[in-house]
């Protein structure tokens, strides 16, 4: 019975510690927000880099669109090849280098791309 109360306990702090770990992955301070034009033509790179100390961007476009992150704007080129895709008005979360730039590709037409770092 012993054994069973032990497990029990060490069942419910490991999960409470797990739980409180995701809780504060999804926590975030609010750093430099950008915004960049774009359209189906040519693609569209940050020309600041992401800013010391940030590890996370939030990134949400206006209409579909590619984006590619990269240590450099001339590396940093989007295109329905190689960009990621990202539908439009839904927020998606990546993890990032600092110095590296953003890159963006409408699907069709013109958008906006908001870049938001977030800092832990």
């Amino acid at each position: 019975m012993k054994v069973l109360l032990l497990l029990a306990s060490f069942l419910a702090v490991m999960f409470a510690v797990t739980f409180a770990h995701a809780e504060d992955d999804t926590r975030y301070r609010l750093g430099t927000s950008l915004s960049m034009p774009h359209d189906a033509t040519t693609s569209s790179t940050t020309t600041n880099a992401i800013s010391a100390n940030m590890n996370t961007i939030r990134l949400l476009c206006s209409a579909a669109c590619y984006v590619a992150i990269a240590a450099s704007p001339i590396q940093a080129i989007a295109t329905a090849a190689t960009g990621a895709y990202l539908a439009a008005a839904v927020a998606e979360y990546f993890r990032v280098t600092p110095g590296q730039h953003v890159a963006v590709l409408a699907v069709t037409g013109t958008g906006t791309l908001y870049i938001t770092e977030l800092d832990h």
